[in-house]
């Protein structure tokens, strides 16, 4: 059974909520940023629909294939915050949190998102954040963007042909100056004071449907972001597809990526495969990959980087979707999602 496409077209602003409400569909609002002299690295996502989250995706197959016995799961039901900060090359803390329907207001006029006591607005051409998290984790951060060109958009869609669905990339702030403060539960502060980046994504079905791994990342410089998408089939000889944006200061655009060459594998502890290597034709490579932190199935690297040539740092999220819908394993994430 095809989706439903379902969501607010009539959005002025790209990177303002587009109101999904197709079964199975999500949108989600993505930051990092790293300080320039301690290497401090945090992530933070507000989740319209938590793509990721096992009951939500099971409860979506299970409309797929029986939709007059099960009711859709919607966007709706599903949101959650994200926080994660990393020192030194490791995680330091953390947390998921689900909220109510009630508990969440996105605009689609203006870019602004508040899920129970995290707070995403803007105020002038800053975006300001702020997160609370139930364990003594929160932060407050301003992101600045360096460029103040329109959105990069990119629509591409599902790679599993008996699950379509449609996506959308906004790449809406690839290069900003981020500061503010992190606190610790341990009543620690962190002081942030660095380069950062934001995107928006938002689809109508699930992300990682007809996946085995989807890779995502960027590369921070001067005066250039490069970001990217990496999608590995699960079927055997179907082929990756990578979508890659270079922002300057003459504006955002897509580049052609002319092949995909993997290095060998490595291995977590949880048996999720990373690649040594990666080859996206002249434009970026990718070498000597560090782990940050690592789940049954996801894990953050950052990885040596060559920009036309040029040597910087790239971070990088992998997820292997399939993962998420293992049973015992599936149980296992769900419980470490706080409901708030």
């Amino acid at each position: 059974m095809p989706d439903i496409l379902l969501l607010d077209t009539e959005v002025v602003v790209a990177d303002a909520c587009h109101r999904v409400t197709a079964p199975g569909g999500y949108e989600w609002w993505y930051f990092d940023a790293q300080d320039r002299n301690t290497g401090t690295f945090v992530v933070a996502v507000f989740h319209a629909g938590f793509v990721l989250h096992p009951q939500y995706l099971r409860r979506y197959h299970l409309y797929q294939s029986r939709p007059t016995r099960h009711a859709p799961p919607l966007p709706a039901e599903y949101p959650c915050v994200h926080l994660a900060v990393h020192e030194k090359g490791r995680s330091c803390s953390q947390f998921i949190h689900q909220y109510t329907a009630t508990h969440v207001q996105a605009s689609t006029s203006e870019r602004r998102v508040t899920m129970g006591p995290n707070r995403l607005f803007s105020s002038g051409n800053a975006l300001q954040l702020h997160f609370e998290g139930s364990h003594g984790l929160s932060a407050d951060l301003t992101f600045e963007p360096r460029f103040a060109h329109p959105p990069g958009e990119k629509m591409f869609a599902s790679a599993n042909s008996g699950h379509p669905a449609h996506h959308c990339w906004v790449i809406a702030n690839p290069l900003c100056e981020v500061g503010g403060e992190i606190r610790l539960p341990d009543g620690s502060t962190i002081r942030l004071n660095g380069s950062g980046y934001h995107d928006h994504l938002y689809g109508t079905g699930p992300l990682g449907a007809g996946l085995r791994r989807w890779m995502c990342g960027r590369v921070l410089q001067e005066n250039q972001a490069v970001s990217f998408q990496i999608a590995s089939a699960t079927q055997p000889g179907g082929i990756d597809q990578a979508h890659l944006f270079v922002a300057d200061r003459a504006g955002i655009g897509a580049i052609g990526v002319p092949r995909i060459a993997w290095g060998p594998e490595r291995f977590t502890a949880w048996g999720l495969a990373y690649p040594t290597a990666v080859d996206l034709g002249p434009t970026l490579i990718l070498r000597q990959p560090r782990v940050l932190d690592s789940s049954p199935f996801c894990l953050r690297l950052k990885y040596d980087a060559f920009v036309g040539g040029e040597a910087a740092s790239a971070f990088c999220n992998i997820v292997y979707p399939h993962r998420l819908g293992w049973p015992i394993l599936g149980r296992f994430i769900e419980r470490s999602i706080e409901r708030a």
